[in-house]
């Protein structure tokens, strides 16, 4: 019964960031969140906006409820978390030998730079893990048939890298509301796209 976590298909969060639309210097990163029980947690991060996490919890129990092993596993991320995460991406391309001008650029569809993640916004999660693996998984398929439901879209699709700037990632959902969420997916477009076609 959702009613017992007031959810309201009408309230969406369309804050677009990517690598052309960072996040204002003056943003407030720790300004809107909230702690998520550990008991939702798989990862090390443990908050998220405070408004999405009603509509979050009712998806983790529900899927839980249905016997859908699904948790948390990189909500909210700091500014210096994202720079450490982006830096150690970098390096790692350095390493696949990748000349070292292009690493960044590369790294980048991999790991956003910091100020360009949608995590730093807490209306993003990466679900049980970050890894390709995920989308052969009970969980990514329940995803796929329930999140909308819940106001979250898997954000990064393959077909759709050209716009977002991203690599597939299956894991990445982001809350935009129920009924953008069920509008999105019915358009088959991705946040970039839907934001233009509404503008």
């Amino acid at each position: 019964d959702r009613g017992e976590y007031k959810l309201d298909a009408n309230y969406s969060n369309l804050l677009l960031v990517n690598g052309s639309n960072p996040l204002p210097e003056d943003y407030d990163y720790e300004g809107n969140l909230t702690e998520i029980p550990q008991k939702y947690i798989k990862g090390s991060l443990t908050q998220i906006d405070k408004d999405v996490w009603p509509y979050l919890q009712a998806m983790l129990d529900t899927a839980r409820g249905e016997g859908i092993d699904i948790g948390v596993w990189s909500p909210y991320r700091s500014y210096n978390t994202q720079k450490w995460l982006f830096e150690r991406q970098v390096q790692k391309q350095i390493d696949n030998g990748v000349p070292e001008e292009q690493a960044e650029d590369k790294a980048a569809t991999v790991v956003a730079r910091p100020g360009t993640s949608e995590h730093h916004t807490g209306l993003a999660l990466d679900i049980n893990c970050a890894n390709d693996s995920f989308e052969t998984t009970k969980a990514f398929k329940w995803l796929q048939e329930n999140a909308a439901d819940y106001g979250f879209i898997m954000r990064y699709s393959e077909e759709k890298q050209e716009k977002t700037g991203v690599i597939h990632e299956s894991w990445h959902w982001r809350f935009v509301g129920i009924n953008t969420a069920k509008e999105i997916n019915q358009l088959g477009m991705c946040l970039e796209e839907y934001l233009e076609y509404n503008s």
